[in-house]
């Protein structure tokens, strides 16, 4: 459930506490310990995260996500994802913007699906722009705020700029290969002059996929 499932989780905690602390229900003490047991398992589900060299993607359940954006995003998806930058303190700022950049380039070449963000720092200006087409598709969105009021004594960021969070529904193709290997190949719908076509070239002739094809059969996300 991400960031935001612990959230919830975190709420519910502290709403069940303080309920059976004025009230001495053994019942509501034995539902905190559950919520508790949740909260601990949430934490654990952060292991789960996909690495890149700045971001981090926290699997989500897609329903769950659905949720979360309510009615802003248009399409469907199978995956979604929690998007979290991992900043290195004393690293030059500009070395650090470039490789959040070139993550998020290779993430959206590489992997469709449903991602979602809460942040009070910059958006690099590629995906602004990125971010504003396809919200004028209904597939992105950008707003001020957070997607759920954030509890006490879990975030220990103090950001100086109001928080922002938003969601982009990146939709792409899967290649199932022979050999009951699957690999993961983005077709732009609105690419120009056939770029999927010319992807699955390139990794046909470089030789690594070579003993992998033909290509069996391709459907959408």
């Amino acid at each position: 459930m991400g960031t935001k499932g612990r959230d919830v989780i975190m709420w519910l905690i502290i709403i069940n506490g303080a309920i059976a602390l004025f009230t001495g229900s053994g019942i509501l003490s034995c539902v905190e310990i559950v919520l508790c047991a949740a909260f601990f398992y949430s934490i654990l589900e952060a292991r789960r995260a996909i690495k890149y060299e700045y971001i981090r993607l926290v699997p989500v359940n897609r329903h769950w996500a659905k949720l979360l954006v309510r009615n802003r995003i248009v399409g469907c998806w199978d995956r979604a994802y929690e998007v979290h930058v991992k900043y290195r303190p004393g690293e030059d700022v500009r070395k650090q913007r470039d490789g959040v950049e070139r993550d998020l380039q290779l993430i959206y070449e590489t992997r469709p699906g449903l991602y979602l963000w809460e942040t009070a720092t910059s958006v690099p200006g590629s995906f602004k722009k990125l971010i504003r087409e396809k919200a004028a598709e209904g597939k992105a969105f950008w707003e001020k705020g957070c997607f759920l009021p954030r509890p006490p004594f879990v975030y220990d960021v103090k950001f100086r700029k109001p928080l922002r969070h938003g969601a982009i529904l990146h939709e792409g193709a899967v290649v199932i290969l022979s050999k009951n290997i699957e690999k993961e190949i983005i077709i732009s719908f609105a690419s120009k002059g056939g770029l999927g076509v010319t992807k699955i070239a390139k990794i046909n002739a470089g030789g690594k996929f070579v003993d992998l094809f033909p290509v069996l059969k391709v459907f959408n996300y």
